[in-house]
Order: C-alpha cells, then sequence, then structure tokens
C-alpha cells in the first residue's frame, strides 16, 4: 500500500497530486499512510494544499490528517495553498486549527506567502486593494511586505489601479516611503 518511489513519494501522494479524489479514499480505506513524508518532508496534506485539491484537503482532514505539518523548509500546508491563491481550502484549514503563526526557514508566516499571490489574471491583494481605494488595506499590506512592482496581465502595477487622482497621490507617497523597492512607480 505505501511502496515508495525513488523520491519516496507513496502512491497517496502521487493521488492527491494528481487530484486523484476516488484512488486517494480507496488508498487510506485500505490503509495507506495518510502523514507519510517524502525526502523533502511534503505529506499528502501539504501536496494536495499546494495543488489546490480541495476536496482531497477536507476528506484528509475528516481522516484525521495532521494540517500542521512541516516541510524541510519549515513550511505547512497552509503556506502552500496562501502562496497559490487557493482562498477556500486556506479557509478549510483555518477552520480545522492550521497554525497560522508558524514561520517558515525565511521566517515567513502563511500570510507572508498570500501578500503577493497573483489570481487568474495577476492581481495581488495589492492590486485589488489599490482599485477598491482600501487605504488601511494597502497599508497593512505595504507593512508586511507587500511588493509594489508585481504586474497583472494587463501589465498594470497597483497604482496604476487607482482610479481617484487623490487617492492616487496618496498610494504613491505611501509606496515612496515602503522599505520594499519602490523603483517602478511613476
Amino acid at each position: 500500500m505505501d511502496s515508495i518511489q525513488q523520491d519516496d513519494r507513496t502512491p497517496l501522494h502521487r493521488a492527491c497530486s494528481n487530484g486523484q479524489f476516488n484512488l486517494v479514499k480507496k488508498l487510506i480505506e485500505e490503509g495507506a499512510e495518510i502523514d507519510a513524508k517524502d525526502e523533502m518532508q511534503w505529506t499528502p496534506m501539504i501536496i494536495a494544499s499546494s495543488a489546490g485539491h480541495f476536496e482531497i484537503v477536507k476528506y484528509l482532514i475528516q481522516k484525521g490528517a495532521e494540517i500542521n505539518t512541516t516541510t524541510v523548509n519549515g513550511q505547512t500546508a497552509l503556506h502552500y495553498a496562501a502562496s497559490k491563491g487557493w482562498r477556500n481550502i486556506c479557509q478549510l484549514l483555518i477552520e480545522s486549527g492550521a497554525d497560522q503563526s508558524i514561520r517558515d526557514r525565511l521566517k515567513q508566516t502563511p500570510l507572508h506567502r498570500a501578500l503577493n499571490s497573483q489570481d487568474n489574471i495577476g492581481n495581488t491583494p495589492l492590486h485589488m486593494a489599490c482599485e477598491d481605494e482600501r487605504e488601511t488595506i494597502v497599508k497593512i499590506l505595504l507593512q508586511n511586505g507587500a511588493r509594489i512592482d508585481m504586474e497583472n496581465v494587463d501589465k498594470k502595477l497597483p497604482i496604476d489601479l487607482c482610479r481617484d487622482y487623490q487617492f492616487k497621490k496618496l498610494m504613491k507617497n505611501l509606496m515612496m516611503n515602503n522599505p520594499s523597492d519602490s523603483n517602478h512607480i511613476s
């Protein structure tokens, strides 16, 4: 059931990676180790969370999989779901007790990973906060390391999405005083 491949991945790891929900269920029902770790200490939970397979993550949680296990880099399933922008998986993990304060080897929490994640049109949380003219959110994002130089698919920076002239001026000042790279602000 847990025959190991060259990279220490089990059939359960592979089924979680490939989104094969029925196979995941069958393997677990037949006794597969739910928290098996590969050579990089990835568990089936981390793999399914990173790949965006919500139903598999939900099933693994129901079957008692550990959600706060860390990889060799100190990252959890929540780190990977956040960095990929899988909001529904992040919410499920948090509601199921995922520790949001775990820091990886770079001392980043899952929030750090989510700061610069992009949606299907390339917008980051900072793009959205600028577009909605949410000054407090912009400040929080900038204080926590949001990048101001990320373009969306339309080649727009977050500041380009500000509609109101006064708000755009305020955002320029905030971004210029931000410790991150502000070379791309015009």
